[in-house]
């Protein structure tokens, strides 16, 4: 490039954007942070507030800077500035039975006007590619995987005193699996249950399940199946816990369980094998690829492959050693993965088709 060009990085998403959007937005520039851009490449953070759309003093975006990256899939509204974006998931062709009327209208109306308008794509992971590609029928020059930033998903050690509270506020849990994700149907909480109530029949364990994340309107459907169950009292929604005890969690648990039917990629999964903890998950969409272990993996879809692998995890201390270790090894892999380098690729490839 002859000039220099300034890219903003759109944060402040953490309670605008569901799931995981917020935190990848958070922990992405983070990454970028701790990298070097290369010549003719000024990059200024943008924070999101009520005045969106302008920059210091009330300067409109598109006056000062030459592209905008949102983290997001969904630009917020009366963009004028050419921005590139980052598409999540498109779950929606997949599982459209996940999504009410209202949300899968929109989905299928919005996002093609959508990615034809942004200057570039970035997805974390190739299936996302994949069907942006043969769904939407994008040019592949206009899509670049990025991994997920993975060094930022360390959650850190909570200090002595943190960890005597949560010790004395969960003192009565014993041994238990663990769940972090929001209630949402794809998140697969009513086969977990299913599972979770074999696995008690069969080995006569009293380790319990405690689930954290959001509670939303899915949790009706939770709470019903729930009432008759045997294994009701051994459950437990926590809801949204701090970032602190949601590390005491990982660390006190006896597995972490993904039963996940679909996912672009998965935070909880990464801060499991950052900090050791032996982590069973689907073998769906990037998990597989994320974990590397098919010792780790099961058919979401199968309450009793589910339930098989309960049993293993917490009958077999050598099972869950191999896996917390192979785990740690694969997170320190991933960590290696040149993030920054690719997203900072994918903004010149935009600069220069915009040019062009």
């Amino acid at each position: 490039m002859e000039r220099g060009v300034k890219v903003g990085f759109l944060t402040g998403l953490h309670g605008l954007a569901d799931g995981g959007v917020g935190p990848y937005g958070e922990r992405l520039w983070s990454t970028l942070g701790a990298h070097a851009f290369g010549p003719g490449l000024g990059v200024a953070e943008v924070p999101h507030d009520l005045h969106f759309g302008r920059g210091p003093r009330g300067r409109p975006l598109e006056s000062f800077l030459d592209l905008l990256h949102v983290p997001a899939q969904v630009p917020p509204p009366n963009l004028r500035v050419r921005y590139a974006c980052t598409m999540h998931d498109v779950q929606h062709l997949h599982h459209p039975e996940h999504f009410d009327a209202e949300v899968l209208a929109f989905r299928e109306a919005a996002y093609p006007a959508l990615l034809d308008r942004a200057a570039h794509v970035v997805v974390s992971f190739p299936h996302v590619r994949d069907d942006l590609l043969h769904h939407f029928g994008l040019p592949p020059e206009k899509v670049t995987v990025v991994p997920l930033p993975w060094g930022h998903f360390r959650l850190p050690e909570p200090p002595p005193a943190e960890r005597a509270r949560f010790a004395d506020r969960h003192r009565r849990l014993g041994d238990f699996f663990l769940y972090p994700a929001q209630t949402w149907p794809h998140k697969n909480h009513l086969r977990l249950i299913d599972a979770f109530e074999r696995f008690a029949a069969e080995t006569g364990s009293p380790a319990g399940l405690v689930c954290t994340g959001r509670r939303n309107g899915h949790m009706a459907a939770i709470e019903a199946r729930l009432a008759n169950s045997p294994v009701r009292a051994r459950v437990r929604f926590l809801g949204i816990v701090p970032e602190a005890e949601l590390a005491w969690l990982y660390r006190r648990c006896l597995a972490v369980v993904i039963p996940t039917l679909y996912e672009a990629g998965s935070i909880p999964l990464g801060e499991a094998m950052s900090l050791g903890v032996p982590v069973a998950c689907s073998a769906v969409t990037s998990l597989p690829d994320t974990i590397r272990n098919p010792a780790a993996t099961f058919d979401p879809r199968d309450p009793d492959a589910i339930a098989a692998q309960l049993c293993r995890l917490a009958q077999d201390p050598a099972h869950r050693e191999a896996i917390a270790t192979h785990g740690s090894r694969r997170f320190e892999e991933l960590t290696r993965e040149p993030t920054a380098q690719r997203l900072e690729a994918a903004w010149r490839t935009a600069l220069h088709a915009m040019a062009g």
